[in-house]
């Protein structure tokens, strides 16, 4: 388009900026398009909920909002703050290709909550299950509180080899900041009390209720009908008919075999490929990413008990490291700073 007051290009002559300007859009659909793509490629469960927050990051009409290229003012006055971001997509558009940028996630800890346990980096390739809109990749199978308060994990796996009290699920769920599913029998445990179980957990504030292996289909099927929650099914044998497991009420397969687990994982994937799968990924890594391959859509992960992680923290008091001085200096110091003395 010519503005008038311009000098305006003559007859035959293109204009630049006019061409330049289909280019930059051309890349911003390439862009659009990958983005678009990566959306539905996604394997995790319950795809309509991911779906749905997907289209958040849409505009009014639909279809992605392209990202306005910066000019050459705005470019430099950001320079200093984005030099390796704006010289990696310099790169790209020089050859040509289109740059996607990685987002990055601000992260905060205190001096205090700094040394937290963390789930093994494996784990989080998991694609998660959904469970009323919230992604499920990392389950700590624990009932330690003090691990539960400091680790990384999306939600706490609480399943003991004792009789299930509502006490202890109480204490864990109230506690706790992040979804519990807690067990609820079907071992030792069975019949009647599962069911009372499986509804006291969920008034409590439990995400899911897990059954033991042994439990019957009967069972099973009188605590789905009972709860408005997930019902978590334990699985630890390849032979396992998951089709009656599935019949009689049960929402997530929750695999335990072992060593075994990532075939079974793969045999119950081959047979049924939409269902939610968790599965017990190992001590490491390459053990998570075997079970990962095979299907799992979540992982659960048994932490170091509480004296391992406490012995590592005893080697390093035992350094001969200089000590941190205090602020305060005497006792009497410490007193006035906490406000029981006065004067």
């Amino acid at each position: 388009m010519l503005k008038r007051g311009l000098n305006h290009p003559t007859a035959g002559t293109p204009d630049s900026k006019a061409q330049a300007a289909p280019a930059q859009t051309s890349e911003k659909d390439k862009t659009s398009d990958v983005a678009g793509q990566s959306q539905v490629t996604s394997t995790a469960p319950q795809v309509s909920a991911a779906a749905a927050s997907g289209n958040a990051d849409k505009g009014q009409g639909g279809s992605p909002q392209a990202k306005p290229q910066p000019t050459q003012g705005q470019a430099a006055d950001a320079q200093g703050r984005n030099d390796a971001q704006h010289k990696q997509t310099a790169e790209g558009q020089a050859a040509g290709q289109t740059v996607i940028l990685e987002k990055v996630a601000p992260s905060f800890e205190s001096k205090l909550r700094h040394n937290i346990l963390k789930m093994p980096d494996a784990a989080w390739e998991a694609s998660g299950i959904r469970i009323f809109g919230r992604k499920i990749r990392t389950l700590v199978y624990t009932t330690d509180l003090a691990i539960i308060k400091n680790c990384n994990a999306d939600a706490v796996f609480a399943v003991y080899p004792f009789t299930p009290q509502q006490s202890i699920s109480n204490a864990i769920i109230s506690a706790s900041s992040m979804p519990v599913f807690c067990g609820v029998g079907g071992g030792t445990t069975r019949g009647v009390r599962t069911v009372m179980l499986a509804r006291d957990v969920e008034c409590q504030g439990a995400m899911g209720v897990v059954l033991n292996s042994p439990v019957s289909d009967v069972n099973l099927r009188a605590v789905a009908m009972s709860v408005d929650i997930p019902t978590v099914i334990t699985v630890v044998s390849a032979q396992t008919n998951i089709q009656r497991r599935l019949d009689a009420g049960a929402a997530i397969i929750n695999v335990a075999g072992g060593k075994d687990t990532p075939d079974i994982v793969a045999k119950i994937r081959k047979d049924h490929p939409g269902i939610p799968i968790i599965a017990s990924g190992g001590k490491t890594n390459e053990s998570i990413a075997a079970t990962i391959d095979a299907g799992a859509n979540a992982i659960t992960y048994t932490p170091p008990a509480a004296h391992e992680l406490f012995s590592k923290m005893m080697d390093q008091y035992r350094e001969d490291a200089p000590k941190t001085e205090q602020r305060e200096r005497t006792a009497t110091d410490i007193l006035r700073a906490a406000g029981l003395i006065h004067g």
